[in-house]
């Protein structure tokens, strides 16, 4: 069984998505998502093919584009995006998301003066803990540009990014 869903404009969190489409296929006893893409406010543009994995996840090609991530952020988080970067952002990867991780395997990024490349692994390792695994090579990083654009977005939790690196490998020249 198979459904699909097209939405030229869809009006969230105040301001339009545009282009929404949405795939799944599926069976009496689960459903998997196959296609998704949308344009995000900010310009952004978020598309994802991949097909279910056998852990119960979904697992395919990810690519991630904002030309003005402030605007973007801004919807995102209902109000002004302080410490985020005015750069363009461009991401792509192989991304596995599963019960308890999630992986993002030739991970292409550029972004505020970063171009990155490599894997990154996102495993929970308690009740709301988590490890981060990455081995990542490039030019220039700039952790603290990562760290407000996650808190921002919401991708961590208030607290979790805060602290000092346990561990640090530095690949390729990456400077920090």
């Amino acid at each position: 069984m198979r459904l699909g869903l097209s939405v030229d404009t869809l009006l969230v969190g105040g301001d339009a998505v545009r282009d929404l489409r949405l795939d799944l296929a599926g069976s009496s006893a689960r459903w998997s998502l196959e296609h998704f893409e949308a344009r995000l406010p900010g310009r952004a543009a978020l598309r994802f093919t991949g097909a279910a994995d056998p852990r119960g996840g979904v697992e395919g090609q990810a690519t991630f584009e904002a030309p003005d991530p402030p605007a973007l952020m801004r919807w995102v988080e209902g109000s002004g995006a302080r410490g985020v970067r005015a750069m363009p952002l461009k991401a792509a990867a192989h991304v596995v998301f599963d019960a308890g991780r999630i992986v993002l395997d030739d991970l292409d990024f550029e972004g505020s003066g970063a171009k990155v490349s490599g894997r990154v692994e996102w495993r929970r390792s308690a009740p709301a803990r988590g490890v981060l695994v990455a081995d990542l090579s490039g030019a220039a990083l700039d952790l603290d540009a990562v760290q407000d654009f996650a808190r921002t977005a919401r991708l961590a939790s208030p607290g979790l990014l805060d602290g000092a690196v346990q561990t640090l490998v530095i690949v390729g020249g990456i400077a920090i």
